[in-house]
């Protein structure tokens, strides 16, 4: 396919834009993207080109890539908007819906911002873009976006003073632990004697009953045979199940295959194992980025249930980064239970839904905000009003 012509921004000059559609575009950006990374303060890997590049490789193969991106005068990158086009069904009506590039695997997305722009002006830059190609799209979902990115507000206002329609949601909440304190400070302040010591004493009998054994892979000889490993006990856990595991489906065991390799070239890859008499029984699978830690994997093997191996490895992993000096582990994805327990704090995120200008766009927007409202409140009455008769 060919890309889009880099096209002058009316109400922001200093940027170029521009829809990267073909993957040799897409390669191109490598080294620019890691540039604006570092100027935009991003630290996570998985906003990082490996991670986006990656994915489109092995999962975008029904979509049509909508990169856009904008270029100040130098040829720097401005910022970036790691989108796709993806056509649905939803309540019946057909959709052309731009979608960041992520299926669930990668905790959060952003648009990527360089320091060196106002966010206002990129915001502004891409809403322009996203009006020349208006007749491409109806609707644009960028799901779960750090409520405290700088970019979220900016798209608030460049929507505000444009014909843009734009809703914000709310998105999962992740859980995080700070960890600047030792571990003991940690351990000591988040739970009480009580759990203190069930925690402990689960962690004793493992050691002694089943020759408990802890593990961290991060070398790129190391992480190949410990991925299948993982991908064994992550298909033992209630996931396999549900066939949302690592390596159930093809394209995800090949996704994981590639990103660990190349993440584990670079430093960031961190998969730990925890073995009971000698089979391993439980995994984390997460990314570190100086002193944060992402937890974007925790699987156990079911059937051990009653040694608590997810809790064991926990346990031992945290206390080896305290002894790292990692100042903050994200659990990310969803706020279940048993990350909760552990957790000091929560990163919460959000949704921006962008309606198209189309009439279609518009009829979606009126249809979301006004006409499904009015249909459950007909619903609820006419059930309040059925039980008042019966």
């Amino acid at each position: 396919m060919n890309q889009d012509m880099t096209t002058d921004c009316h109400r922001a000059p200093a940027i170029q834009v521009r829809v990267i559609r073909d993957i040799d575009s897409f390669a191109a950006l490598r080294d620019r993207w890691a540039q604006l990374l570092d100027d935009g303060g991003f630290q996570a890997p998985f906003l990082s080109w490996t991670w986006y590049f990656t994915w489109w490789k092995h999962f975008g193969r029904s979509d049509e890539l909508f990169l856009v991106v904008g270029e100040d005068a130098s040829g720097a990158l401005a910022f970036v908007a790691p989108l796709r086009k993806h056509r649905t069904t939803r309540r019946g009506l057909r959709l052309r819906e731009l979608r960041f590039l992520d299926n669930g695997i990668g905790p959060r997305n952003d648009i990527l911002v360089s320091n060196r722009v106002r966010p206002e002006d990129a915001a502004v830059a891409l809403l322009d873009c996203l009006a020349r190609h208006q007749r491409e799209w109806d609707l644009a979902t960028l799901a779960n976006i750090d409520e405290a990115a700088t970019s979220l507000v900016a798209m608030r206002q460049a929507a505000a003073a444009s014909d843009f329609k734009l809703l914000q949601e709310s998105g999962r909440t992740s859980p995080l632990i700070s960890l600047e304190h030792d571990f003991e400070q940690y351990f000591s302040r988040t739970f009480d004697r009580k759990h203190r010591y069930n925690i402990r004493r689960a962690v004793r009998d493992a050691e002694e009953k089943a020759r408990a054994a802890v593990a961290c892979f991060s070398r790129p000889q190391d992480v190949a045979p410990a991925l299948q490993r993982a991908f064994h006990v992550s298909r033992a856990s209630w996931k396999g199940q549900q066939n949302s595991d690592m390596g159930g489906c093809e394209l995800r065991r090949a996704f994981y295959h590639d990103i660990t390799q190349q993440f584990a070239q670079q430093g960031v890859i961190q998969l730990w194992l925890l073995d009971l008499d000698d089979q391993p029984v439980s995994l984390q699978y997460q990314l570190v980025s100086g002193p944060h830690v992402y937890l974007l994997v925790s699987d156990y093997d079911a059937r051990f249930h009653g040694h608590s191996p997810g809790t064991v490895l926990l346990y031992r992993v945290l206390e080896q980064l305290c002894r790292q000096g990692i100042c903050e582990f994200d659990f990310c994805g969803e706020a279940y239970d048993y990350k909760m327990r552990w957790s000091t704090g929560v990163r919460r995120h959000v949704t921006l839904q962008i309606f198209g200008r189309t009439g279609y766009g518009r009829g979606i927007f009126w249809a979301k905000t006004g006409l499904l409202p009015l249909l459950r409140r007909i619903r609820r009455v006419s059930r309040r009003s059925s039980a008042l008769l019966t």
